[in-house]
């Protein structure tokens, strides 16, 4: 993370809410949206944050309820702009024309998957799991591996943008995506890994696909030495993200201070 810095705003700030689905297994309680607003909150000084699920608790309504102030910026930490972030979030909050709630003027930031920033701290982490094996990027296998859905296109739009970049950003061969609820199926791409290889898991969390699914299909596949990166939302760089996203959404708004 970067030394904090309080925002300072010509203007009452804006409240952050960072909006999540929720975690259902993989035993991480949403710990870590819990140290991601932490850490986001320790960062922008000059702003309330807060965290709130789709499921779970704490919840969505409640937390978006509890906001200060007339104005809220709602980061949504989700790997695409599908479902969740178009419907259900403007939903839950009681968003009309998505941009107002009982007189509070709301935005909603582009979600985590879309950010361009993502591509190279990921690729980071990909070069260190290939350096920490005698083997070289070019001949190194990248399967990125997200949720995907047969009925809504978003997240294999969002995953696959995400692995072009990948690949443009290590200058290596294709980045294959494979999915749990879309073809390709994440399970027959991990039993078809090539012996280097590295797999990035497009999640937001360390719920049940993060945390459970994505394990789990490295496991039966006897693939557990193949590195894993993520699930994504967990690295604690992606606080750095919200920040720059918030502090982008206020630009026109900042002091010159």
């Amino acid at each position: 993370m970067r030394t904090a810095q309080a925002i300072e705003l010509k203007e009452k700030p804006p409240a952050l809410l960072i909006a999540a689905h929720g975690e259902i297994g993989g035993g991480a309680q949403n710990t870590t949206l819990f140290a991601l607003t932490r850490n986001v909150r320790a960062h922008l000084g000059g702003l309330p944050v807060a965290c709130g699920v789709l499921n779970g608790e704490p919840s969505l309504d409640t937390a978006f309820a509890g906001l200060a102030g007339d104005r809220a910026l709602i980061y949504p930490l989700f790997m695409s702009g599908g479902h969740c972030v178009e419907n259900a979030l403007p939903e839950r909050l009681g968003l009309a024309n998505k941009s107002n709630a009982d007189g509070r003027k709301v935005t909603i930031l582009p979600p985590l998957g879309l950010d361009p920033a993502l591509t190279a701290l990921i690729g980071r982490r990909v070069r260190d799991a290939v350096a920490a094996n005698p083997h070289s990027m070019a001949g190194t296998s990248i399967l990125v591996i997200a949720h995907g859905s047969e009925r809504n296109p978003q997240s294999r739009l969002a995953t696959e943008a995400f692995a072009n970049a990948l690949r443009r950003h290590l200058k290596t061969r294709p980045v294959r995506t494979a999915y749990l609820e879309d073809t390709p199926f994440a399970e027959d791409a991990v039993a078809a890994l090539a012996a280097h290889s590295v797999v990035v898991s497009f999640f937001a969390g360390e719920g049940s696909h993060g945390g459970e699914d994505v394990p789990r299909l490295l496991a039966d596949a006897g693939k557990l030495h193949v590195p894993v990166i993520g699930p994504v939302g967990a690295d604690p760089r992606i606080a750095d993200l919200v920040v720059a996203a918030v502090r982008h959404e206020l630009a026109g708004e900042l002091s010159a201070a």
